[in-house]
Order: C-alpha cells, then structure tokens, then sequence
C-alpha cells in the first residue's frame, strides 16, 4: 500500500497518537519491504601479513564464499579494522570485485606491523530479479 503524507502545518496539524502511528505504520511497511529485497552480511578477514608494511597504501582482499541463494552483491556499505594497532591504519579506499572486497589501507608509520589487525565488510546483497 502507497504511504500517504500528512501535510503537517504549524499549528494546525494535531500532534496526535494517530498521527504518530501513521508515521510508525509508514516506517513498519518500508522495513519489511526493503527486508524482501536486500540482505547485508558481514565478511571478516584476519589479517596474515608477517612482515612490515611500507608507509603508503596497502591492498588487502576480504573474501566471500558466494552469495546468499537468491541474491546477487551489489555494493559494500562498510568496511571496519579491529584488533591491536588498528587505530595506527586508515581506511583509503574499497570495491567489490567478483566473491572478494578489495580494501586498501594506508600506514602512516614505517615498518607498521598488521599482524591480528581484522579487517571486516558489510556487504549488501540485492534479491535476484528485483531490480
């Protein structure tokens, strides 16, 4: 069912328990809409670099096994760092590419070790057929 707006005017537009649930209902039937087309899932990867990264940027992969039955990945809507030292690395850049996110992160010290960092993904996947 197509949401209706109120047309709220100062002063005369009551602020109304219906009014209210109105909004609520609005909000309840998007949700569950959007809930029949798009799925988000988070991908961890633990970093395994063993040896010190030069300062600049730095590539790394985040893979995923395959899409959820009856979804296509369409986009990343996050990437996160974890674990010790992850405050030393910023975020530079990400893509989704084929089953993997491809993250690149710069160092801004030399030598900066990576080792237990944990990048994470939040990919977002669309139901086949509905777009």
């Amino acid at each position: 069912m197509a949401y209706t707006k109120t047309n709220w005017v100062s002063g005369e537009t009551p602020l109304s328990a219906s009014n209210m649930n109105h909004i609520e209902g609005g909000i309840e039937d998007l949700n569950t809409t959007m809930d029949k087309f798009l799925h988000v899932e988070q991908y961890s990867q633990v970093t395994t670099v063993n040896y010190p990264i030069a300062p600049g940027d730095n590539t790394y992969y985040i893979p995923f096994s395959s899409s959820p039955k009856g979804y296509t990945a369409v986009g990343v809507v996050g990437i996160n760092t974890s674990g010790t030292g992850s405050s030393k690395i910023r975020l530079r850049g990400f893509c989704l590419s084929g089953e993997r996110v491809v993250v690149k992160l710069r160092s801004e010290e030399e030598n900066y070790d990576l080792v237990g960092v944990t990048l994470s993904a939040d990919v977002l996947f669309v139901k086949d057929g509905s777009i």
